[in-house]
């Protein structure tokens, strides 16, 4: 009888040791494919990364891991991109997750599959903003590459209206393959696009002259009206984002004014108000 219990204690310690074995598959060895969405650095989810798990070296930041075909011109509403992802390492294993926010941390766009085989869209469900975020992530036959370099690619279409920002947030695990969370190392990347904003005009109505510069700016600029005798009347200012939404407003008496302006990265419009007439300027605000 003692014999008996002993396989059957020995049966379970085996069975015990193959389900921690599975387990692993959500980890280093399969790199997350379980574990849905909300590890790629991004605002939504709290900047959470893959050292959620893989946590003995912290996550360091590499630049130009995300590449995409948008044009230096910006990216047009309702059209859709292709997206890559690569990384390189002294490693052959490796893992990403990818999402596509506002500047506010909200989700914007579509993101969708190229290849079935190599990536697939989970999600995070963010139950403050009452909003469901989408990730790009790897298959399990995407991780391996004995050329130590990884590349996934997917797209992304633009928002209808909303927004004229956009940050693609990535996380990537170049894992040593030892199915476990132990001894890999995460690294983060971030690449923030601008809304093509060239077929929105300024505007000037009746003879109210202004000048905004530079256009392009971390916040600070100088409003320059032409002369003092419409200085005197061009007495409100407002600055509005793409959103229609009011984000900065005073008054103006001088013929020069320095205003700085503290808000989130992208394209603003600046308005210049008098009882008669009014002028719209565009600025760009890039920190």
């Amino acid at each position: 009888m003692k014999k008996i219990f002993t396989s059957i204690a020995v049966i379970a310690t085996v069975v015990t040791s193959a389900v921690i074995l599975t387990s692993w598959d959500g980890h280093s060895g399969k790199m997350h494919t379980g574990a849905g969405g909300g590890y790629a650095g991004d605002p939504f989810y709290g900047h959470k990364n893959c050292t959620s798990c893989h946590s003995d070296y912290p996550a360091v930041n590499r630049a130009n891991l995300i590449t995409t075909n948008i044009p230096s011109t910006g990216w047009k509403p309702d059209s859709t991109y292709t997206i890559t992802c690569t990384i390189a390492s002294t490693r052959d294993t490796f893992g990403f997750e990818c999402t596509a926010e506002t500047p506010y941390g909200k989700r914007t766009g579509k993101l969708d599959t190229i290849c079935n085989a190599t990536t697939k869209l989970v999600n995070k469900i963010n139950k403050t903003l009452h909003d469901t975020m989408w990730y790009v992530t790897h298959i399990d036959g995407s991780i391996y590459h004995t050329s130590k370099v990884a590349s996934w690619s997917f797209t992304w279409t633009a928002p209808s209206s909303g927004s004229d920002t956009v940050v693609f947030w990535a996380a990537f695990n170049c894992a040593n393959g030892d199915l476990a969370t132990t001894g890999d190392t995460v690294v983060l990347d971030s690449l923030q696009l601008f809304q093509n904003l060239t077929g929105i005009n300024e505007i000037n109505n009746t003879g109210l002259q202004a000048t905004v510069y530079p256009t392009v700016s971390n916040g600070d600029f100088t409003i320059q009206i032409a002369n003092s005798e419409q200085s005197s009347t061009a007495n409100q200012m407002e600055i509005y984002n793409v959103a229609g939404e009011k984000v900065y407003e005073s008054k103006i008496s001088n013929q020069k004014s320095q205003i700085s302006l503290n808000v989130p990265n992208g394209c603003y419009f600046v308005w210049l108000r008098t009882e008669n007439s009014s002028v719209c300027k565009k600025i760009i605000i890039v920190h």
